[in-house]
Parts: C-alpha cells; sequence; structure tokens
C-alpha cells in the first residue's frame, strides 16, 4: 500500500500489526522494532515529523538495549 501512495491506509496496517506483534513477540523483539521503523516511514511519508520521529526513536533506543 505504502509503495502505492496508500499512506492512510498504509498506516492502519502497520498500526494493527505493531499490536499483533507487540503482544506476540514484545516490544523489544526485533521484528517488533522494525514495523515501529517501517511505522516511522509511512507517518514521514504523510509529513508528520514528530509522530515519525517518535517511533524512529523507539527503534533505535529499542535496538541499542539489545545489543
Amino acid at each position: 500500500m505504502r509503495s502505492q501512495g496508500k499512506y492512510s491506509e498504509a498506516e492502519i496496517v502497520y498500526r494493527q500489526t505493531l499490536k499483533g506483534m507487540e503482544k506476540v513477540f514484545g516490544e523489544d523483539h526485533p521484528d517488533t522494532l522494525a514495523c515501529v521503523h517501517e511505522l516511522g516511514d509511512v507517518l514521514y511519508d504523510q509529513e508528520e515529523y514528530n509522530a515519525a520521529e517518535e517511533m524512529y526513536r523507539r527503534a533505535t533506543e529499542g535496538r541499542q538495549t539489545i545489543m
């Protein structure tokens, strides 16, 4: 969806996916953090820069704690 420019639809899908991944894998699992980063990309594409930065920061900090 994102590659088709359907950013608002992609955001919904990423948020739902993230919720499920957090439940199944936990908040600091590498796959969950990758999804957080992807959600950041979708938010950035929609010019929601503060929200995107929050997602990027969460992904970066999470990756640092698991290394």
